[in-house]
Protein backbone atom coordinates (compact mmCIF):
# COMPACT_ATOMS: atom_id res chain seq x y z
CA UNK A 1 0.00 0.00 0.00
CA UNK A 2 1.22 3.40 -0.76
CA UNK A 3 1.24 6.12 1.57
CA UNK A 4 0.18 9.34 0.89
CA UNK A 5 2.32 12.33 1.44
CA UNK A 6 2.27 15.99 2.00
CA UNK A 7 1.76 18.35 -0.79
CA UNK A 8 5.20 20.24 0.24
CA UNK A 9 7.09 17.24 1.18
CA UNK A 10 5.91 15.18 -1.83
CA UNK A 11 8.64 17.25 -4.45
CA UNK A 12 11.85 16.15 -2.33
CA UNK A 13 10.47 12.52 -1.52
CA UNK A 14 9.98 9.03 -3.50
CA UNK A 15 7.06 7.93 -3.89
CA UNK A 16 6.58 3.96 -3.89
CA UNK A 17 4.77 2.60 -6.99
CA UNK A 18 3.78 -1.35 -6.62
CA UNK A 19 4.57 -3.09 -10.03
CA UNK A 20 3.51 -6.66 -9.70
CA UNK A 21 4.71 -7.98 -5.86
CA UNK A 22 7.58 -4.97 -5.90
CA UNK A 23 7.67 -1.78 -5.09
CA UNK A 24 10.02 0.61 -6.64
CA UNK A 25 11.56 3.92 -5.44
CA UNK A 26 10.48 6.46 -8.24
CA UNK A 27 11.39 10.11 -7.33
CA UNK A 28 8.60 12.66 -7.70
CA UNK A 29 9.25 16.22 -9.92
CA UNK A 30 8.17 18.85 -9.51
CA UNK A 31 6.09 20.43 -11.65
CA UNK A 32 7.55 23.81 -13.35
CA UNK A 33 6.48 26.61 -15.24
CA UNK A 34 7.88 26.52 -18.89
CA UNK A 35 11.19 28.10 -19.43
CA UNK A 36 9.85 31.03 -22.24
CA UNK A 37 12.65 30.49 -25.32
CA UNK A 38 14.45 34.12 -26.77
CA UNK A 39 16.08 34.83 -29.41
CA UNK A 40 19.51 35.50 -29.19
CA UNK A 41 21.40 37.33 -31.66
CA UNK A 42 24.95 37.73 -32.76
CA UNK A 43 26.85 39.99 -34.13
CA UNK A 44 29.58 39.33 -36.56
CA UNK A 45 32.58 41.61 -37.76
CA UNK A 46 33.13 42.22 -41.47
CA UNK A 47 36.14 43.42 -43.39
CA UNK A 48 34.51 46.85 -43.85
CA UNK A 49 35.99 49.76 -41.78
CA UNK A 50 34.82 53.75 -41.96
CA UNK A 51 36.76 55.85 -40.27
CA UNK A 52 33.60 58.25 -38.84
CA UNK A 53 30.11 57.07 -38.47
CA UNK A 54 27.68 58.35 -41.27
CA UNK A 55 24.89 61.08 -39.93
CA UNK A 56 21.46 59.97 -38.11
CA UNK A 57 23.06 56.96 -36.39
CA UNK A 58 21.60 55.73 -33.98
CA UNK A 59 23.40 54.07 -30.52
CA UNK A 60 21.70 50.35 -29.72
CA UNK A 61 22.63 47.59 -26.98
CA UNK A 62 22.12 44.25 -28.62
CA UNK A 63 23.20 41.18 -26.00
CA UNK A 64 25.56 43.53 -24.09
CA UNK A 65 27.44 45.44 -27.04
CA UNK A 66 27.15 48.65 -28.05
CA UNK A 67 26.49 49.36 -31.74
CA UNK A 68 25.47 51.84 -33.94
CA UNK A 69 22.32 51.88 -36.52
CA UNK A 70 22.72 53.64 -39.68
CA UNK A 71 19.66 53.11 -41.56
CA UNK A 72 20.00 48.95 -41.92
CA UNK A 73 24.12 48.92 -41.40
CA UNK A 74 25.23 47.99 -37.95
CA UNK A 75 28.50 49.72 -36.66
CA UNK A 76 30.76 48.87 -33.88
CA UNK A 77 33.47 50.60 -32.58
CA UNK A 78 37.08 49.21 -33.40
CA UNK A 79 40.06 51.09 -31.78
CA UNK A 80 39.97 54.64 -33.59
CA UNK A 81 37.66 53.37 -36.54
CA UNK A 82 34.36 51.60 -36.34
CA UNK A 83 33.92 48.08 -38.34
CA UNK A 84 30.47 46.93 -39.98
CA UNK A 85 28.82 44.14 -38.31
CA UNK A 86 25.88 41.67 -39.40
CA UNK A 87 23.46 41.16 -36.44
CA UNK A 88 21.89 38.03 -37.33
Amino acid sequence: MAKACLIALCATMAVLVPIGNEAFARPVRAVGRPVARVARRTIVLTSVYVATLPKGCVTENIEGAVVHRCGTTYYQKHGSQYVEVAVK
